[in-house]
Protein backbone atom coordinates (compact mmCIF):
# COMPACT_ATOMS: atom_id res chain seq x y z
CA UNK A 1 0.00 0.00 0.00
CA UNK A 2 1.32 3.50 -1.04
CA UNK A 3 1.61 5.89 1.61
CA UNK A 4 -0.06 9.14 1.39
CA UNK A 5 2.11 11.95 0.46
CA UNK A 6 3.95 14.65 3.09
CA UNK A 7 2.36 17.62 4.83
CA UNK A 8 2.95 20.57 7.30
CA UNK A 9 2.91 18.93 10.97
CA UNK A 10 3.99 15.62 9.94
CA UNK A 11 6.99 13.91 11.75
CA UNK A 12 9.59 12.10 9.25
CA UNK A 13 13.26 10.37 9.50
CA UNK A 14 14.94 11.67 6.72
CA UNK A 15 17.85 9.63 4.42
CA UNK A 16 20.24 10.47 6.63
CA UNK A 17 18.17 9.24 10.00
CA UNK A 18 16.96 12.63 11.13
CA UNK A 19 13.47 13.16 12.50
CA UNK A 20 12.03 16.24 11.72
CA UNK A 21 8.68 18.17 11.06
CA UNK A 22 7.90 19.40 7.87
CA UNK A 23 6.55 22.68 7.95
CA UNK A 24 6.26 23.94 4.24
CA UNK A 25 6.36 22.67 0.63
CA UNK A 26 9.22 24.29 -1.75
CA UNK A 27 8.73 25.54 -4.94
CA UNK A 28 10.63 22.90 -7.83
CA UNK A 29 13.69 21.89 -6.69
CA UNK A 30 17.28 22.76 -4.92
CA UNK A 31 19.70 23.82 -7.01
CA UNK A 32 22.06 21.64 -8.66
CA UNK A 33 25.04 22.59 -6.53
CA UNK A 34 23.42 21.94 -3.89
CA UNK A 35 22.39 18.51 -4.95
CA UNK A 36 25.71 17.73 -6.03
CA UNK A 37 27.15 18.35 -2.72
CA UNK A 38 24.83 15.78 -0.88
CA UNK A 39 26.84 12.39 0.36
CA UNK A 40 23.70 10.84 -0.65
CA UNK A 41 23.48 9.81 -3.88
CA UNK A 42 19.44 8.91 -3.96
CA UNK A 43 18.90 12.86 -3.47
CA UNK A 44 20.18 13.40 -6.74
CA UNK A 45 17.65 10.92 -8.47
CA UNK A 46 14.58 12.82 -10.78
CA UNK A 47 11.35 12.45 -9.53
CA UNK A 48 11.59 12.97 -6.01
CA UNK A 49 9.68 16.01 -6.00
CA UNK A 50 8.15 17.53 -4.33
CA UNK A 51 10.29 18.74 -2.24
CA UNK A 52 9.46 20.22 2.02
CA UNK A 53 11.41 21.93 4.17
CA UNK A 54 11.80 20.51 7.92
CA UNK A 55 12.79 21.95 11.21
CA UNK A 56 15.18 18.29 12.71
CA UNK A 57 14.27 17.82 16.45
CA UNK A 58 18.20 18.35 16.67
CA UNK A 59 18.17 22.07 15.66
CA UNK A 60 18.48 23.53 11.96
CA UNK A 61 16.70 23.07 8.71
CA UNK A 62 16.81 20.43 6.14
CA UNK A 63 15.26 20.35 2.27
CA UNK A 64 13.74 16.71 1.98
CA UNK A 65 12.06 15.34 -1.02
CA UNK A 66 9.26 13.54 -0.25
CA UNK A 67 10.38 10.06 -2.46
CA UNK A 68 13.08 10.14 0.60
CA UNK A 69 11.49 10.90 3.93
CA UNK A 70 9.94 8.05 5.98
CA UNK A 71 6.42 9.56 7.26
CA UNK A 72 5.97 8.85 11.13
CA UNK A 73 2.57 10.29 11.92
CA UNK A 74 1.95 14.01 12.95
CA UNK A 75 4.52 15.33 15.26
CA UNK A 76 3.22 15.44 18.72
CA UNK A 77 4.13 18.20 21.66
CA UNK A 78 6.99 16.61 22.33
CA UNK A 79 8.16 16.77 18.95
CA UNK A 80 7.80 20.07 18.88
CA UNK A 81 9.25 21.33 22.04
CA UNK A 82 12.40 19.34 21.03
CA UNK A 83 12.49 20.85 18.05
CA UNK A 84 12.14 24.45 19.59
CA UNK A 85 14.42 24.06 22.00
CA UNK A 86 17.29 23.05 19.41
CA UNK A 87 16.28 25.46 16.66
CA UNK A 88 15.21 28.51 19.08
CA UNK A 89 13.48 31.48 18.37
CA UNK A 90 13.05 30.80 14.15
CA UNK A 91 11.57 27.54 14.76
CA UNK A 92 9.17 28.49 17.61
CA UNK A 93 8.45 30.76 15.32
CA UNK A 94 7.22 28.73 12.45
CA UNK A 95 5.78 25.97 14.60
CA UNK A 96 4.58 28.53 16.77
CA UNK A 97 1.92 28.60 12.88
CA UNK A 98 1.42 25.35 12.38
CA UNK A 99 0.54 24.33 16.23
CA UNK A 100 -0.83 26.88 17.74
CA UNK A 101 -2.22 24.41 20.25
CA UNK A 102 1.15 23.88 21.98
CA UNK A 103 1.81 27.53 22.32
Amino acid sequence: MKRRGLRPRDLIVDAYGEKGIVYERQSGVPHPKWLARQRDARMRAPGLAPWWSVLPLSGGGACVPDGLAELLGEASAEDVEAAVKAGGPTAAGILKRLFPEFF
